[in-house]
Protein backbone atom coordinates (compact mmCIF):
# COMPACT_ATOMS: atom_id res chain seq x y z
CA UNK A 1 0.00 0.00 0.00
CA UNK A 2 2.91 2.23 0.45
CA UNK A 3 4.59 2.20 -2.83
CA UNK A 4 0.96 2.67 -4.31
CA UNK A 5 0.68 5.70 -2.62
CA UNK A 6 4.33 6.60 -3.61
CA UNK A 7 3.35 5.43 -7.23
CA UNK A 8 0.59 7.50 -7.16
CA UNK A 9 1.99 10.79 -5.88
CA UNK A 10 5.47 10.66 -7.99
CA UNK A 11 4.31 8.75 -11.04
CA UNK A 12 7.10 6.25 -12.18
CA UNK A 13 9.00 6.98 -15.68
CA UNK A 14 7.46 5.03 -18.55
CA UNK A 15 11.40 4.94 -19.54
CA UNK A 16 13.70 4.41 -16.36
CA UNK A 17 17.13 4.87 -16.56
CA UNK A 18 19.34 1.99 -15.61
CA UNK A 19 16.85 0.69 -13.25
CA UNK A 20 17.85 -2.54 -11.22
CA UNK A 21 16.39 -5.58 -11.27
CA UNK A 22 18.62 -7.90 -9.75
CA UNK A 23 19.93 -10.03 -8.93
CA UNK A 24 20.13 -9.09 -5.37
CA UNK A 25 21.55 -11.95 -3.79
CA UNK A 26 25.23 -10.63 -3.95
CA UNK A 27 24.09 -7.23 -3.28
CA UNK A 28 23.12 -8.74 0.23
CA UNK A 29 25.23 -11.06 0.83
CA UNK A 30 28.21 -8.46 0.62
CA UNK A 31 26.20 -6.00 2.63
CA UNK A 32 25.57 -8.83 5.17
CA UNK A 33 21.85 -7.99 5.36
CA UNK A 34 18.34 -8.39 3.75
CA UNK A 35 17.26 -4.83 2.12
CA UNK A 36 13.55 -3.73 2.63
CA UNK A 37 11.17 -4.75 -0.95
CA UNK A 38 10.25 -1.14 -0.85
CA UNK A 39 14.18 -0.51 -1.78
CA UNK A 40 14.04 -3.06 -4.34
CA UNK A 41 10.96 -1.81 -6.18
CA UNK A 42 11.80 2.09 -6.13
CA UNK A 43 15.20 1.38 -7.75
CA UNK A 44 13.37 -1.31 -10.36
CA UNK A 45 10.16 1.00 -11.50
CA UNK A 46 12.09 4.28 -10.70
CA UNK A 47 15.80 3.79 -11.36
CA UNK A 48 18.26 5.88 -11.21
CA UNK A 49 17.50 9.93 -11.15
CA UNK A 50 15.78 12.74 -9.02
CA UNK A 51 13.46 12.88 -6.63
CA UNK A 52 11.48 16.46 -6.24
CA UNK A 53 14.56 18.07 -7.65
CA UNK A 54 16.87 17.74 -4.71
CA UNK A 55 16.98 13.97 -3.80
CA UNK A 56 19.04 10.75 -5.47
CA UNK A 57 18.03 7.18 -4.23
CA UNK A 58 21.74 5.47 -4.59
CA UNK A 59 20.91 2.45 -6.71
CA UNK A 60 22.96 -0.53 -6.05
CA UNK A 61 25.34 -2.84 -8.02
CA UNK A 62 28.62 -1.37 -8.35
CA UNK A 63 30.88 -1.35 -5.00
CA UNK A 64 33.50 0.58 -7.09
CA UNK A 65 31.60 3.71 -7.89
CA UNK A 66 30.56 6.39 -5.72
CA UNK A 67 26.78 7.33 -5.99
CA UNK A 68 25.76 3.32 -5.88
CA UNK A 69 24.07 1.55 -2.56
CA UNK A 70 27.51 0.34 -1.68
CA UNK A 71 30.23 3.09 -2.71
CA UNK A 72 28.93 5.33 -0.48
CA UNK A 73 29.11 3.57 2.54
CA UNK A 74 32.45 4.51 3.80
CA UNK A 75 32.33 7.96 3.07
CA UNK A 76 28.75 8.26 4.82
CA UNK A 77 29.84 6.87 7.43
CA UNK A 78 32.73 9.09 8.36
CA UNK A 79 30.56 12.45 7.22
CA UNK A 80 27.77 12.16 9.90
CA UNK A 81 30.50 11.23 12.62
CA UNK A 82 32.65 13.99 11.45
CA UNK A 83 33.46 16.25 14.58
CA UNK A 84 30.51 14.15 16.91
CA UNK A 85 32.05 13.55 20.28
CA UNK A 86 30.30 9.91 20.80
CA UNK A 87 29.93 8.50 17.10
CA UNK A 88 26.99 7.04 15.64
CA UNK A 89 26.46 3.87 15.39
CA UNK A 90 26.85 2.81 11.37
CA UNK A 91 26.74 -0.31 9.26
CA UNK A 92 27.79 -3.23 9.78
CA UNK A 93 27.34 -2.43 13.52
CA UNK A 94 24.15 -3.67 14.64
CA UNK A 95 21.41 -1.18 14.51
CA UNK A 96 23.67 1.15 12.61
CA UNK A 97 22.86 3.87 10.08
CA UNK A 98 23.34 2.58 6.47
CA UNK A 99 23.28 4.96 3.71
CA UNK A 100 20.64 4.89 1.05
CA UNK A 101 20.12 8.78 -0.50
CA UNK A 102 21.14 12.04 -0.75
CA UNK A 103 20.51 15.28 -1.86
CA UNK A 104 22.32 17.77 -4.01
CA UNK A 105 23.69 19.51 -0.91
CA UNK A 106 24.91 16.18 0.49
CA UNK A 107 22.44 15.78 3.52
CA UNK A 108 22.03 11.92 4.14
CA UNK A 109 19.49 9.86 4.18
CA UNK A 110 19.33 6.51 6.28
CA UNK A 111 17.92 3.44 7.19
CA UNK A 112 18.24 2.99 10.79
CA UNK A 113 18.73 -0.73 10.94
CA UNK A 114 16.61 -1.64 14.01
CA UNK A 115 14.42 -4.79 13.59
CA UNK A 116 13.69 -6.35 10.07
CA UNK A 117 14.40 -4.60 6.76
CA UNK A 118 10.29 -3.98 6.84
CA UNK A 119 10.62 -2.10 9.88
CA UNK A 120 13.79 -0.01 9.26
CA UNK A 121 13.08 3.88 9.78
CA UNK A 122 14.43 6.82 7.41
CA UNK A 123 17.20 9.35 8.99
CA UNK A 124 17.91 13.00 7.58
CA UNK A 125 21.46 13.79 7.96
CA UNK A 126 21.56 17.74 8.10
CA UNK A 127 25.28 18.13 6.91
CA UNK A 128 25.20 21.93 7.85
CA UNK A 129 24.23 21.79 11.35
CA UNK A 130 24.93 17.80 11.90
CA UNK A 131 21.59 16.81 12.66
CA UNK A 132 20.03 13.65 12.55
CA UNK A 133 16.09 13.19 12.26
CA UNK A 134 14.03 10.27 12.44
CA UNK A 135 10.86 9.49 10.58
CA UNK A 136 8.59 6.71 11.60
CA UNK A 137 8.34 5.53 8.27
CA UNK A 138 10.21 3.86 5.70
CA UNK A 139 11.76 5.13 1.91
CA UNK A 140 8.50 4.50 0.09
CA UNK A 141 6.45 6.39 2.31
CA UNK A 142 9.34 9.10 3.09
CA UNK A 143 9.05 9.74 -0.46
CA UNK A 144 5.84 10.05 -1.13
CA UNK A 145 4.85 12.45 1.91
CA UNK A 146 8.04 14.65 0.61
CA UNK A 147 6.22 15.25 -2.87
CA UNK A 148 2.75 15.84 -0.95
CA UNK A 149 4.17 17.89 1.54
CA UNK A 150 3.47 16.09 4.88
CA UNK A 151 7.18 15.26 5.45
CA UNK A 152 9.17 18.19 5.86
CA UNK A 153 12.87 17.74 6.79
CA UNK A 154 14.08 20.44 8.88
CA UNK A 155 17.11 20.02 6.48
CA UNK A 156 15.32 20.97 3.20
CA UNK A 157 13.82 24.51 5.22
CA UNK A 158 13.89 26.99 2.84
CA UNK A 159 14.32 24.80 -0.48
CA UNK A 160 11.17 25.51 -2.86
CA UNK A 161 10.41 21.76 -4.18
CA UNK A 162 9.37 21.50 -7.98
CA UNK A 163 5.77 20.39 -8.70
CA UNK A 164 6.51 18.51 -11.77
CA UNK A 165 8.32 16.51 -12.61
CA UNK A 166 8.36 15.02 -9.36
CA UNK A 167 10.95 12.12 -10.78
CA UNK A 168 13.46 13.29 -13.32
CA UNK A 169 15.33 9.96 -14.77
CA UNK A 170 19.23 10.84 -15.28
CA UNK A 171 22.35 9.69 -15.19
CA UNK A 172 22.70 10.28 -10.99
CA UNK A 173 24.54 12.47 -8.95
CA UNK A 174 26.94 15.37 -10.66
CA UNK A 175 30.29 14.49 -9.77
CA UNK A 176 29.32 11.19 -8.38
CA UNK A 177 28.26 9.47 -11.01
CA UNK A 178 30.99 8.65 -14.49
CA UNK A 179 29.51 9.34 -17.92
CA UNK A 180 27.33 6.64 -19.25
CA UNK A 181 26.44 5.60 -15.69
CA UNK A 182 27.43 1.99 -14.61
CA UNK A 183 28.74 0.49 -18.18
CA UNK A 184 32.13 2.71 -17.13
CA UNK A 185 34.74 1.84 -15.49
CA UNK A 186 36.36 5.20 -13.51
CA UNK A 187 39.90 2.92 -13.77
CA UNK A 188 39.32 2.54 -17.76
CA UNK A 189 40.30 6.55 -17.59
CA UNK A 190 43.94 7.51 -19.31
CA UNK A 191 45.69 8.34 -16.21
CA UNK A 192 47.03 11.69 -15.77
CA UNK A 193 50.41 12.77 -14.75
CA UNK A 194 50.45 12.72 -11.20
CA UNK A 195 52.76 14.95 -8.83
CA UNK A 196 56.09 13.53 -10.81
CA UNK A 197 54.34 16.57 -13.60
CA UNK A 198 55.64 19.08 -11.08
CA UNK A 199 58.51 17.92 -9.09
CA UNK A 200 60.52 17.73 -12.77
CA UNK A 201 59.70 22.07 -12.96
CA UNK A 202 59.79 22.40 -9.79
CA UNK A 203 61.71 20.28 -7.15
CA UNK A 204 59.63 19.87 -3.32
CA UNK A 205 61.54 21.86 -0.48
CA UNK A 206 64.32 19.37 1.35
CA UNK A 207 62.41 20.63 4.73
CA UNK A 208 58.61 21.84 3.33
CA UNK A 209 57.06 23.60 6.01
CA UNK A 210 54.04 21.71 7.85
CA UNK A 211 53.70 19.34 5.57
CA UNK A 212 50.33 17.18 5.44
CA UNK A 213 50.40 13.31 5.59
CA UNK A 214 47.12 12.72 6.75
CA UNK A 215 44.62 11.26 8.26
CA UNK A 216 42.92 12.72 5.04
CA UNK A 217 39.46 11.09 6.31
CA UNK A 218 38.70 14.14 8.56
CA UNK A 219 38.77 16.27 5.44
CA UNK A 220 37.20 14.22 3.30
CA UNK A 221 34.45 13.51 5.62
CA UNK A 222 33.65 17.16 6.02
CA UNK A 223 34.04 18.18 2.21
CA UNK A 224 32.12 14.83 1.56
CA UNK A 225 34.25 13.74 -1.11
CA UNK A 226 37.52 12.24 -1.76
CA UNK A 227 40.63 14.07 -2.96
CA UNK A 228 42.70 13.54 -5.90
CA UNK A 229 45.86 12.01 -5.03
CA UNK A 230 48.34 14.62 -6.78
CA UNK A 231 46.95 17.04 -4.42
CA UNK A 232 47.67 15.02 -1.73
CA UNK A 233 51.25 14.18 -2.45
CA UNK A 234 51.36 17.69 -2.77
CA UNK A 235 50.52 18.47 0.90
CA UNK A 236 53.07 16.04 1.53
CA UNK A 237 56.09 16.64 -0.65
CA UNK A 238 55.25 20.62 -0.48
CA UNK A 239 53.60 21.55 2.45
CA UNK A 240 52.45 25.01 3.12
CA UNK A 241 54.72 27.94 1.10
CA UNK A 242 54.44 30.21 -1.94
CA UNK A 243 54.44 29.25 -5.37
CA UNK A 244 56.09 31.36 -8.10
CA UNK A 245 56.02 34.64 -5.71
CA UNK A 246 52.62 34.66 -6.54
CA UNK A 247 49.88 31.55 -5.54
CA UNK A 248 48.82 29.28 -2.09
CA UNK A 249 47.84 26.30 -2.45
CA UNK A 250 45.94 25.58 0.66
CA UNK A 251 47.36 22.47 2.47
CA UNK A 252 45.15 20.61 5.42
CA UNK A 253 46.29 21.20 9.36
CA UNK A 254 46.73 18.68 11.65
CA UNK A 255 47.12 21.30 14.55
CA UNK A 256 44.42 23.72 12.91
CA UNK A 257 42.19 21.99 11.00
CA UNK A 258 40.40 25.70 10.87
CA UNK A 259 42.59 27.57 9.15
CA UNK A 260 43.07 25.18 6.05
CA UNK A 261 41.64 23.87 3.23
CA UNK A 262 38.33 23.03 4.53
CA UNK A 263 37.77 26.55 5.59
CA UNK A 264 38.77 27.98 2.73
CA UNK A 265 35.87 26.21 0.87
CA UNK A 266 33.51 26.99 3.38
CA UNK A 267 34.61 30.70 3.29
CA UNK A 268 35.44 31.38 -0.91
CA UNK A 269 32.02 29.09 -1.35
CA UNK A 270 29.92 32.17 0.81
CA UNK A 271 31.76 34.92 -0.49
CA UNK A 272 31.33 34.01 -4.24
CA UNK A 273 27.73 32.28 -3.73
CA UNK A 274 26.73 36.33 -2.41
CA UNK A 275 27.28 37.18 -5.89
CA UNK A 276 25.64 37.05 -9.30
CA UNK A 277 24.70 34.46 -11.50
CA UNK A 278 27.61 32.26 -12.17
CA UNK A 279 27.70 29.77 -14.68
CA UNK A 280 28.84 26.98 -11.87
CA UNK A 281 27.18 25.43 -8.59
CA UNK A 282 29.78 26.04 -5.63
CA UNK A 283 30.58 23.67 -3.08
CA UNK A 284 28.89 21.41 -0.72
CA UNK A 285 26.45 21.42 -4.03
CA UNK A 286 27.41 18.05 -5.35
CA UNK A 287 29.36 19.13 -8.65
CA UNK A 288 30.17 22.37 -7.24
CA UNK A 289 33.65 23.91 -7.65
CA UNK A 290 35.59 23.55 -4.74
CA UNK A 291 38.53 26.19 -3.90
CA UNK A 292 41.93 24.51 -3.58
CA UNK A 293 44.07 28.06 -3.93
CA UNK A 294 44.34 32.32 -4.81
CA UNK A 295 46.73 34.55 -5.84
CA UNK A 296 47.97 37.59 -4.36
CA UNK A 297 45.76 39.47 -7.05
CA UNK A 298 42.76 37.75 -5.88
CA UNK A 299 42.45 35.15 -8.38
CA UNK A 300 41.08 32.01 -7.59
CA UNK A 301 41.45 28.48 -8.35
CA UNK A 302 38.62 25.30 -8.04
CA UNK A 303 38.55 22.05 -9.07
CA UNK A 304 35.50 20.89 -11.17
CA UNK A 305 34.83 17.92 -9.14
CA UNK A 306 33.01 16.23 -12.40
CA UNK A 307 33.94 12.23 -12.10
CA UNK A 308 36.88 10.54 -10.24
CA UNK A 309 39.33 12.90 -8.87
CA UNK A 310 41.59 11.91 -10.74
CA UNK A 311 39.99 13.55 -13.69
CA UNK A 312 39.03 16.66 -12.23
CA UNK A 313 39.73 19.57 -13.92
CA UNK A 314 41.16 23.09 -12.82
CA UNK A 315 38.89 26.53 -12.89
CA UNK A 316 40.34 29.77 -13.05
CA UNK A 317 38.49 32.43 -11.95
CA UNK A 318 40.21 35.87 -12.93
CA UNK A 319 39.29 38.92 -10.75
CA UNK A 320 40.35 41.26 -13.75
CA UNK A 321 37.93 40.04 -16.02
CA UNK A 322 34.34 40.83 -16.95
CA UNK A 323 31.54 38.45 -15.68
CA UNK A 324 31.04 36.31 -18.71
CA UNK A 325 35.26 35.33 -19.05
CA UNK A 326 36.37 35.23 -15.54
CA UNK A 327 36.01 31.37 -14.98
CA UNK A 328 38.44 29.39 -17.29
CA UNK A 329 38.41 25.71 -17.46
CA UNK A 330 41.65 23.42 -18.00
CA UNK A 331 41.54 19.86 -18.61
CA UNK A 332 44.47 18.82 -16.29
CA UNK A 333 44.81 18.59 -12.79
CA UNK A 334 46.52 20.63 -10.14
CA UNK A 335 49.65 19.13 -10.56
CA UNK A 336 50.18 19.81 -14.74
CA UNK A 337 48.58 22.90 -14.39
CA UNK A 338 50.66 24.70 -11.47
CA UNK A 339 53.76 22.96 -13.69
CA UNK A 340 52.39 24.74 -17.06
CA UNK A 341 52.36 27.82 -15.20
CA UNK A 342 56.18 27.74 -14.00
CA UNK A 343 57.46 26.26 -17.68
CA UNK A 344 55.04 28.63 -19.52
CA UNK A 345 52.87 26.02 -21.14
CA UNK A 346 49.98 27.29 -19.38
CA UNK A 347 49.08 30.82 -19.45
CA UNK A 348 45.49 31.79 -17.92
CA UNK A 349 43.97 34.21 -20.20
CA UNK A 350 43.87 37.20 -18.34
CA UNK A 351 47.25 37.38 -17.88
CA UNK A 352 49.99 38.54 -20.02
CA UNK A 353 53.31 36.41 -19.84
CA UNK A 354 55.14 38.74 -17.28
CA UNK A 355 52.09 38.37 -14.66
CA UNK A 356 53.71 35.16 -14.09
CA UNK A 357 57.94 35.31 -14.53
CA UNK A 358 59.60 33.09 -12.63
CA UNK A 359 60.43 34.01 -9.67
CA UNK A 360 63.27 31.97 -7.51
CA UNK A 361 62.86 30.02 -5.63
CA UNK A 362 60.00 28.35 -7.74
CA UNK A 363 58.45 27.55 -4.62
CA UNK A 364 59.27 28.85 -1.23
CA UNK A 365 58.59 27.43 2.24
CA UNK A 366 57.21 29.39 4.96
CA UNK A 367 59.35 30.09 7.63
Amino acid sequence: MTLNRLTRTVQPPTAPFEPFTGPWEPVERQLGTELPQDYKDIVRLYGRGQFMGLLYVNLPGRPDLRGTLEGELALAGEMVNYGVPVPYRVWPQPGGLLNVGLTEFNDRIFWLTEGAPSDWRIVVWDRALQHLETFDCGLAEFLAGLAAGSITPAAFAGRTLPGEPAFQPGPGTPGLIWPGGQGVDPNSEPARPGIEALARVVSPPANPFQPFDGPWKRVEAYLGTALPQDYKDFARLYGRGLFMGVLIVHVPSIDNPNATLETQVRETSYWFGKGADLPYPLWPRLGGLISFGVTENGDYLFWLPTGAPAQWKVVFWDRGLSEDDCFEVFDCGMATFLAGLADGSILPRGHAPEDLEPVEPLFEPYA
